[in-house]
């Protein structure tokens, strides 16, 4: 449903680093998974020299996992909806 150029690529600005509320901080965890979740996907397809460990895929799943907790967490707050927003090309209200 979201490309996934799009979705890497939308810029969210956050208060300041220091004093994130609960729901940025969630926000920023879940754009940091998707990030590096993207990025091993891509490793594992193409990268045919790279081997997985048991704890490399844990890992991932755990990410995963976090990034599918904090999403439902803010799903339906005002700075979760702008965000996906912008991965649509809406600007920022």
């Amino acid at each position: 449903m979201f490309e996934h150029r799009k979705m890497g690529q939308a810029v969210f600005k956050f208060s300041d680093k220091n004093s994130l509320t609960a729901v940025e901080a969630d926000l920023k965890k879940v754009i940091g998974a998707f990030t590096q979740l993207q990025e091993d996907r891509y490793t594992a397809d193409y990268d045919i020299g790279r081997i997985w460990s048991r704890t490399d895929v844990t890992n991932t799943l755990a990410l995963a996992d976090e990034a599918f907790k904090a999403w439902r967490n803010i799903r339906k707050e005002k700075i979760a909806q702008d965000h996906l927003m912008t991965m649509f090309g809406a600007r920022r209200a």
